[in-house]
C-alpha cells in the first residue's frame, strides 16, 4: 500500500513555501521498496531544530549539501536565513572550537569534485560572520586563504595521477605526489622537512630504490649517538659524527676533518708567521699542504707548492728554504687531521 505524507516547510532563504513529500516507491515483486524525500518545484529546503537550520539541501540541479551553512540575513529571530554552499559537501562551524560566538572565525570542511577529468578536493578554510550594515544582517566573509587536498586518479596512466596539498596563498604546491611515485615538497623557511625517530628506537632512516625491488641506498641517523651514515648496497660510503667525516666502510678508515688557514713567509728559512696555529697537534695531522700563489706581470698567476714542510708545534711550521722574492708573501695552509 502506498503511503504519502505531506507537510509544508518554510523556505526561509527565499521566503517561499515548498511542499516536501515522503514517498515510498511502488512495491514491485522481488524488489525492496525504497523511500524518497522531494520538494515541489525543485526547491531547496533545510532540516533543523527550533529556528536553527542544521542541514541544507540545495536544489537538485546543484546536488549540494550544507551543514551549519545558514546565517541570518537580518536582525531578530524572524529574519530569514541565507544559505551558501561552496562545494558538494560543505560543513561549517560558526566560531572557534566549542564556541557559540558567530562573530568569530569558523573552520570549514569542503568536499567537492568537478568532472571525471577534474580532481576531487577537500578544502579547509576559516570565515567570519560580519554585520552588513544598519539593517542588522550578516555577511559571510571568507578567510584570506585556504588549504586544499586535491586527488586525481583518472589520467591516461599513473604519471598523470596526482595528490596535491595546496595553500591558495602560494604559487606552488606545498606537496605533490604523482601516481608514478614522484614526490615533491616545496616551502619557505629554514626547515623544509623533518624525519624523527621514536624514543624507543632512536634510528631515523630515509631509503631509496625502485618499485618492486630492494632499496639500494639509505641515509641513517642514529639520534642517540649523533651519527649519520650514507649507505649504498648495505655498505657505508660516508659517515658523519661529531663534525668528523669517515669515508668508506673499512674498519681502519679514519674519521677526518679538514682546515684551511693562511700564514706569511717570514724569512728565507721558510719560517711561517701570522697564523692562529694548526687545528690539531702534530700527531693528529694526516696531511698538510702549503701553497703560494700570486700574480706576476700582466694577468699571469704564479703558484708553487712546498714539500719540505716541518711541524714542530701547533703554531710553529717551516716550509724549507724559500727564495727572497717569496719572503713577506701569504701562503695557504690546508690540513687534514683525525680525532
Amino acid at each position: 500500500m502506498k503511503l504519502r505524507f505531506t507537510f509544508f516547510a518554510v523556505l526561509l532563504c527565499q521566503i517561499a513555501a515548498a511542499q516536501i513529500t515522503f514517498s515510498p516507491e511502488e512495491e514491485k515483486i522481488g524488489v525492496n521498496k525504497t523511500a524518497g524525500v522531494n520538494t515541489s518545484g525543485n526547491k531547496p529546503f533545510w532540516l533543523g531544530t527550533g529556528n536553527y537550520p542544521l542541514i541544507h539541501l540545495d536544489s537538485s540541479q546543484n546536488h549540494k549539501v550544507g551543514i551549519g551553512v545558514g546565517y541570518k540575513s537580518g536582525p531578530g529571530i524572524t529574519s530569514p536565513y541565507t544559505f551558501s554552499e561552496h562545494a558538494k559537501l560543505h560543513i561549517r562551524h560558526e566560531g572557534g572550537p566549542g564556541s557559540s560566538l558567530q562573530s568569530q572565525k569558523g573552520p570549514h570542511l569542503l568536499l567537492d569534485e568537478a568532472t571525471a577529468n577534474g580532481a576531487a578536493s577537500i578544502r579547509f578554510r576559516q570565515s567570519t560572520l560580519e554585520n552588513s550594515g544598519p539593517a542588522g544582517g550578516e555577511t559571510l566573509v571568507p578567510g584570506s586563504r585556504y588549504w586544499d587536498l586535491r586527488g586525481f586518479a583518472n589520467g591516461a596512466n599513473t604519471d598523470e595521477d596526482e595528490f596535491r596539498l595546496i595553500n591558495s596563498g602560494s604559487d606552488r604546491d606545498i606537496l605533490n605526489i604523482r601516481g608514478s611515485g614522484k614526490f615533491t615538497l616545496t616551502g619557505k623557511g629554514f626547515t623544509m622537512m623533518e624525519i624523527k625517530a621514536p624514543t624507543t628506537m632512536p634510528l631515523a632512516t630515509l631509503e631509496f630504490g625502485t618499485v618492486d625491488s630492494l632499496n639500494s641506498g639509505r641515509i641513517m641517523h642514529f639520534t642517540d649517538a649523533g651519527l649519520m651514515q650514507f649507505q649504498t648496497n648495505n655498505q657505508v660510503g660516508l659517515a658523519l659524527e661529531d663534525g668528523y667525516a669517515k669515508i668508506g666502510s673499512d674498519s681502519e678508515a679514519p674519521k677526518i676533518k679538514t682546515w684551511l688557514g693562511t700564514a706569511t713567509i717570514a724569512d728565507t728559512t721558510g719560517y711561517l708567521t701570522d697564523f692562529v696555529g694548526l687545528p690539531a697537534n702534530p700527531d693528529k695531522i694526516l696531511d698538510i699542504s702549503v701553497m703560494l700563489s700570486y700574480s706576476t706581470i700582466g694577468s699571469l698567476t704564479y703558484a708553487q707548492k712546498y714539500y719540505d714542510i716541518k711541524i714542530y708545534f701547533r703554531n710553529e711550521v717551516t716550509i724549507g728554504a724559500a727564495p727572497q722574492e717569496h719572503v713577506g708573501k701569504t701562503v695557504k695552509i690546508y690540513v687534514t687531521y683525525t680525532e
